[in-house]
């Protein structure tokens, strides 16, 4: 059975005066999907965030939910809700006050308000602070009372930019555990926005990777990972080796048909191996270990080979570690190169 668009966007545009701004923007968004924009700062995901809200008009193209344009509408009127960094509650309101706000101007009757607040503080875990007023909450409660006010406008596309940069690293990460729960829960329609590679993995059915106001690449978080569709993706995602000519050619990769010495090759951490058992068709090197970090889980080597540094991540398998000076072998294989034009 074919998945329902929730969200379109055709050929959009959307310019600022200083000729920043996003260009020739397509996607569409699958009903229930979570989708996230990743990207370094002024890359135009938040453009794009607030051109579905509506509080940023288009140049050009159109944005469809449910099939109906809504690119002349008011943010009030489009079925959207955003939840921002900043929270946006108002501090002379309470929790509950806060969660009504929006159910009253809908006209929902005081029974279907209480029972609706309390549903929405059942959803985010926030029982009992109905009384309480923001600046009695920490910001990790603030964001949680400000998703749940999202959430009871029954939203046909929830958008959330950057919601969690704000909170320190051990309450964003609880966070975001809670949102994705909440998303599953719900089969709700989302659109998130975040510089944090780590966040979007985590989160993501789908990823759109932006650079300087245009796609790069949508896929799946594996897909952007192991089959990065540019080179900016592939720099941009995660860590990566780039495999400079000399190496490639003391390992005898260079010699391989596969691999072209002319573009430019990467392969990821995790795909060269330090001493490990090697195949038939693994390339190998010999190497020196340069540094050692010891992380529990894993064990990140610098190494120097064929003329150039490399990072090595080796999964903790209890095998004996390597210290500086120590000489080893790195191996790999020509399909964990990724290779793209200089």
């Amino acid at each position: 059975m074919e998945e329902k668009v929730k969200l379109q966007i055709r050929n959009m545009k959307k310019h600022y005066k200083n000729g920043d701004g996003v260009e020739n923007i397509n996607m569409d968004v699958r009903e229930g999907e979570f989708l996230t924009m990743l990207g370094p700062s002024g890359c135009g995901k938040s453009t794009i965030l607030r051109t579905i809200g509506g509080f940023l008009d288009i140049d050009d193209g159109d944005i469809l939910i449910d099939g109906c344009s809504v690119k002349d509408l008011a943010p009030e009127n489009r079925p959207t809700a955003m939840v921002f960094q900043s929270y946006n509650l108002w501090p002379h309101m309470t929790v509950y006050e806060n969660l009504a706000f929006g159910l009253k101007i809908k006209k929902y009757s005081k029974e279907e308000i209480s029972r609706s607040v309390k549903r929405g503080l059942e959803l985010v875990n926030m029982q009992g602070f109905e009384k309480k007023y923001p600046g009695q909450l920490s910001g990790g409660q603030q964001q949680r009372v400000a998703i749940a006010r999202a959430l009871l406008l029954k939203p046909s596309v929830l958008l959330l930019d950057e919601p969690f940069s704000a909170l320190d690293a051990k309450i964003r990460a609880q966070m975001r555990e809670e949102l994705k729960k909440i998303q599953e829960e719900l089969k709700i329609t989302v659109v998130f926005v975040t510089h944090d590679q780590e966040e979007a993995m985590a989160l993501s059915h789908r990823i759109v990777v932006m650079n300087k106001g245009v796609i790069e690449q949508i896929g799946r978080p594996d897909e952007i990972y192991n089959h990065s569709a540019t080179e900016f993706v592939c720099n941009f995602i995660g860590d990566i080796n780039r495999l400079e000519e000399n190496f490639l050619k003391a390992s005898g990769a260079g010699l391989c048909a596969g691999v072209d010495l002319q573009k430019h090759c990467y392969i990821r951490l995790e795909r060269m191996h330090v001493n490990g058992e090697v195949g038939g068709d693994a390339f190998q090197i010999e190497a020196t270990v340069k540094n050692m970090e010891y992380y529990g889980l894993y064990i990140k080597y610098t190494l120097e080979a064929g003329g150039q540094q490399l990072k090595v991540i080796e999964k903790n398998s209890g095998k004996p570690l390597y210290d500086a000076g120590e000489k080893v072998t790195v191996s790999f294989r020509q399909e964990d190169i990724m290779q793209y034009e200089g």
